[in-house]
């Protein structure tokens, strides 16, 4: 009993060891990247993946006692940081954490955003939101469809850096679609928006729609 007990203590108080860090990946995005942890640990050791610091919840993880591996089939933007392994003694539970590897990806920006109708009564601040992702970042533009001038800076239009338009006071004319253009080094990317300037008591707006040579127009 005391023999198992000493057998216990010596097992707890094992340190897992790395022999093999994992390598950064720099990659286009929707590459696939591979990931190798090596460890010697005595009993076998538990191996997750860490990305900034957060368990990791994508990809496929593998491997045995003492080589693990984490294959990522689609990079995307959310995997840009810094990933390391964590060995955990199963006896004693004390983790430890390998070095980091830099995991960088690059390509043209991916725009997100809420809402592809918004609706501002007039003489109010329209706010139209852009964002991108893009590695390297994006340049974010403004147009109205029907100009071709980009909207910047005027009297009314401001735009801002984070690719937020807004647009003060408010006028009928300003109804419309507006686009939004994100774009870097590997390419761009657009994203429409329709604002609808209304009257206090006006929440509806119509569209007319070419349907098989007739219009149809609907209103909501």
């Amino acid at each position: 009993m005391e023999l198992h007990l000493w057998m216990l203590k010596f097992l707890a108080a094992m340190e897992a060891r790395f022999w093999l860090r994992p390598a950064g990946c720099t990659a286009i995005i929707r590459s696939p990247c591979r990931f190798f942890c090596g460890i010697n640990s005595i009993p076998p050791a538990r191996i997750d993946w860490l990305l900034n610091g957060n368990l990791v919840s994508f990809g496929e993880a593998g491997g045995n006692s003492s080589l693990a591996w984490l294959r990522v089939n689609s990079l995307s933007y959310r995997h840009i940081g810094e990933i390391r392994c964590q060995a955990t003694n199963p006896v004693s539970a004390v983790s430890v954490l390998s070095e980091s590897a830099t995991v960088e990806v690059y390509g043209a920006p991916e725009i997100s955003a809420s809402s592809q109708l918004v609706r501002y009564i007039l003489g109010s601040t329209a706010f139209l939101n852009c964002s991108s992702l893009a590695n390297p970042p994006a340049t974010i533009s403004w147009s109205k469809q029907g100009s071709e001038a980009t909207l910047s800076h005027s009297l009314r239009y401001q735009s801002y850096s984070n690719g937020t338009l807004t647009i003060t006071n408010l006028q009928v004319t300003d109804s419309g679609f507006y686009t939004c253009t994100a774009a870097n080094v590997w390419g761009s990317s657009a994203y429409t928006v329709l604002l609808d300037a209304v009257g206090k008591h006006d929440r509806k707006f119509k569209v007319s729609l070419p349907i098989m040579h007739c219009y149809i127009q609907l209103s909501f």
